[in-house]
């Protein structure tokens, strides 16, 4: 349900002593915890803090990430061997491949969260590079980019080709890419026990919908009945040369490519319904279902859609209208209004989906004010929170 802009942020290291463990330290960024060897950190005053999903490039010096411990351990029976005298004939063969093996490795370039001597380590830190301040984005100096899961249909190989179902972006609509910053990075956005609106974050398909209408609702025509010429007033569904357009986090999506977006359409017959009846106003949301890991109860081929946001001009509304004119089945699930606690929000960021007939986890929250309104260092206030436990689980 939106992305974070993912920053590789230079950060002051202040290291504070593990409880469990004599050669680990914490280190923390903003309100993420990062353990650390102690050793390598020490004397150190600024690191490159990499948040969980993001992607390092495959370079050699991030090799070490793709050695897990099974092939090392395959690396040091073979080696063992050579110790004890007796070289395998095909030693060369059976240290490339396994070597091999190491390169071809490369999902574990991606950063995730783990739980390290009883401690939650999330993300971790790079050397600062030369000439860096505190501060300083260096995300695109380094080749870091943030992941991004494969859907289903990309997986089955029934996509095409990317880039063959770009459709144009509809005329004269303000529709943002969603992106949605962590609230370990910006929890200064909220005040202690200020009253916010808590959604569940559905692991799927950002998406967007919008109808524009050829006229209006509401504009009266001439019409022709027999020989008279009367005035009509146009209904929503009477819209001349009105158009649905359809589109995912970055791209408006043509009918013609079969993508998941107009079949969530098909599938979910009320999105053309409420945008018809608000036409030009921009309808956000996940697609989820047979999409990603989670599937919240669907069968091969099925797609669920539930709204969580609606920009009207260029503003969105606010979360209480949201509320009011999103009948609760067809927005994502809401955990309620509460005081804002950080820590209490952790705990709610866990738990089972509460979407009718999943059987999963739920992949995090959704934070807002109960009206809209803008920070000075972070622009919209809207943020999540995603579930340790579904980024230990999606490490697997």
């Amino acid at each position: 349900m939106g992305v974070d802009t993912h920053k590789a942020e230079v950060v002051p290291v202040v290291l504070e002593k593990h409880p469990n463990a004599d050669k680990l330290s914490i280190v923390r960024v903003y309100n993420f915890t990062v353990v650390v060897n102690t050793e390598d950190w020490q004397g150190v005053e600024k690191a490159v803090y990499i948040q969980p999903d993001s992607v390092l490039p495959d370079k050699p010096e991030y090799r070490f990430l793709k050695e897990t411990g099974n092939l090392r351990k395959e690396r040091d029976a073979l080696n063992d061997f050579v110790r004890a005298g007796v070289k395998p004939d095909d030693y060369d063969q059976q240290l490339a491949a396994i070597e091999a093996k190491i390169d071809a490795n490369t999902k574990y370039l991606r950063i995730t969260v783990r739980k390290l001597r009883g401690v939650m380590s999330m993300g971790m830190l790079l050397p600062a590079p030369e000439g860096s301040n505190i501060g300083d984005d260096v995300a695109e100096q380094l080749g870091i980019t943030h992941y991004e899961p494969p859907a289903m249909d990309e997986i089955e190989g029934s996509r095409k080709h990317a880039g063959s179902d770009v459709a144009p972006p509809p005329p004269l609509i303000y529709a943002p890419k969603y992106d949605l910053e962590s609230v370990y990075s910006f929890a200064e956005a909220f005040e202690p026990g200020e009253m916010v609106y808590i959604s569940e974050k559905i692991d799927g398909q950002n998406s967007r919908y919008v109808f524009t209408p050829g006229v209006k609702p509401g504009y009266e025509v001439l019409v022709l009945n027999g020989e008279k010429v009367e005035t009509r007033v146009i209904t929503p569904e009477e819209s001349l040369g009105g158009q649905i357009h359809a589109g995912s986090r970055t791209e408006w999506k043509t009918k013609e490519g079969g993508s998941n977006w107009w079949r969530a359409l098909d599938q979910n017959p009320w999105i053309e319904k409420w945008i018809q009846s608000n036409p030009e106003q921009v309808l956000y949301g996940e697609i989820f279902g047979w999409v990603q890991s989670l599937k919240y109860g669907a069968k091969q081929g099925q797609l669920f859609f539930r709204a969580f946001d609606v920009l009207r001009g260029m503003e969105y509304i606010d979360a209480e209208e949201f509320i009011s004119v999103m009948p609760e089945d067809h927005r994502a699930p809401s955990l309620g209004i509460m005081p804002f606690n950080f820590e209490e929000l952790q705990k709610l960021a866990d738990g089972p989906s509460l979407v009718p007939g999943a059987a999963n986890m739920r992949e995090g929250i959704v934070i807002k004010p109960l009206r809209e309104r803008q920070h000075w260092k972070l622009g919209r206030v809207s943020l999540k929170m995603v579930s340790n436990a579904y980024l230990e689980k999606s490490a697997r």
